[in-house]
């Protein structure tokens, strides 16, 4: 008997159930699996804009050939459905033979130690994680190839929780003009509720009226594409709901203590760290709901300060920055993911009754006097609350409550000594 490594990948369909199903399909008398890594999920490699990876590795023991393992790891992959098309392309499983005990293979269409295993990260971390210490034919141990990986940062740990509605399909982008711009675009087609785009950086993008959105590589720039069936005077809860996950998700993922500002910004000890975006689609004709509503999220993550526009009276940080050491991006986003999918669907189904309390907990807007700029005035006074749609509720020095769907808080006002 001999053992070897198989390396395992989906990003189509369900693609947790892939890995199992093709685990439990090698699993036979002369191919015994004796052990298996954690799943990760990873950035496309070789090909921009398609989904995320599911990755795993499997140590084997077998009585057969190199020659017969391969093929019976084709034999599996064509069961489940795999067809093998565009170089990278996307697949239901990929099975690939790493490693078989000390062998070196070279034959045109069988290398062992597989010819790429040392340059990715997506096979080196599993599999680093599954035979610590392992050393491959050659001399050299993973460990040592994982640390000269340079896409390390690219594979980030996934797990039966983060099977979420939002987030079943993240597509993977090098760079994007905007990514709210390509999730409009899906939207009117046939995009499913919940997908969720991803760029390294964006070359445009933009944030609340009108403004430039400094995007560079090291954030972390996502779109959302969901279809709430709200009209759209509820819209604003959803973005409500959305920054109080996004702060939850970063207190969680860095342990920094994240605040809300109404309407859309996420702050860490005072600076922006964190923006959303909300654009809406054309009402349906038999109902006053919006077809699709696109939540844009941008988050400081690992950006260094300099790259970060400076406003004097609303300056920006990044999480890196307030840290003093880098994030972990990809925990980040299914962290983020996570939260968003459980406030959109207590949106859904509960009236959002939960996520408004989450977003006044954190609230750094609420009990304060504020100077809110509206598309019809300024208006100023204390802001005591936010209704049951999300718009702003604000007590002038009158007496009267002014109710604000849409605006921005530009600043802080004393009233009588009172800050």
């Amino acid at each position: 008997m001999v053992r070897a490594f198989l390396g395992l990948g989906s990003n189509i369909g369900d693609r947790a159930g892939y890995l199992r199903e093709t685990i439990r399909r090698l699993d036979a008398p002369d191919l015994r699996v004796t052990g298996r890594s954690g799943v990760y999920e990873t950035v496309p490699w070789g090909r921009t804009g398609q989904a995320t990876y599911l990755n795993q590795v499997v140590a084997v023991e077998t009585a057969l050939s190199p020659r017969e393992l391969f093929e019976r790891c084709r034999a599996v992959e064509a069961a489940l459905g795999r067809v093998r098309g565009e170089r990278w392309g996307p697949r239901t499983v990929d099975v690939d033979l790493l490693l078989y005990g000390d062998a070196i293979i070279a034959e045109p269409d069988l290398v062992v130690p597989h010819a790429d295993l040392a340059h990715r990260a997506f096979v080196l971390v599993p599999l680093a994680e599954l035979a610590p210490g392992l050393r491959l034919p050659g001399g050299a141990t993973v460990e040592s190839l994982l640390a000269l990986c340079p896409d390390r940062e690219s594979v980030w740990r996934w797990d039966d929780a983060d099977a979420g509605l939002i987030g079943h399909e993240v597509r993977w982008y090098d760079a994007l003009p905007s990514t709210n711009e390509l999730a409009r675009n899906l939207a009117e087609t046939d995009a499913a509720d919940g997908m969720v785009i991803v760029a390294e950086q964006q070359t445009a993008g933009r944030g609340r009226l009108g403004r430039t959105w400094a995007s560079p590589s090291g954030g972390l720039w996502l779109s959302v594409i969901l279809r709430p069936h709200l009209d759209l005077g509820h819209l604003p809860l959803l973005g409500l709901a959305a920054s109080a996950a996004t702060a939850a998700a970063l207190e969680e993922a860095t342990g920094l203590h994240a605040r809300v500002k109404w309407p859309n910004d996420v702050l860490i000890e005072g600076r922006k760290v964190a923006g959303l975006l909300l654009e809406a689609g054309p009402a349906h004709r038999d109902t006053p709901a919006p077809a699709w509503l696109v939540v844009g999220i941008g988050i400081n993550a690992n950006v260094s300060p300099d790259a970060l526009p400076s406003r004097p009276r609303y300056p920006a940080t990044s999480l890196s920055a307030a840290l003093g050491r880098p994030v972990d991006r990809g925990r980040l986003l299914r962290v983020l993911l996570r939260e968003l999918d459980r406030d959109y669907r207590d949106v859904r189904e509960g009236g959002g009754t939960a996520a408004l309390r989450r977003w006044r907990a954190r609230s750094e807007t609420l009990g304060r006097f504020v100077r809110v700029a509206t598309s019809a005035a300024t208006v100023e006074g204390l802001a005591h609350d936010v209704d049951g749609t999300g718009a702003l509720l604000v007590r002038t020095s009158d007496g009267a409550e002014r109710r604000i769907v849409a605006g921005e808080v530009t600043g802080e006002v004393t009233v009588e000594g009172v800050r």
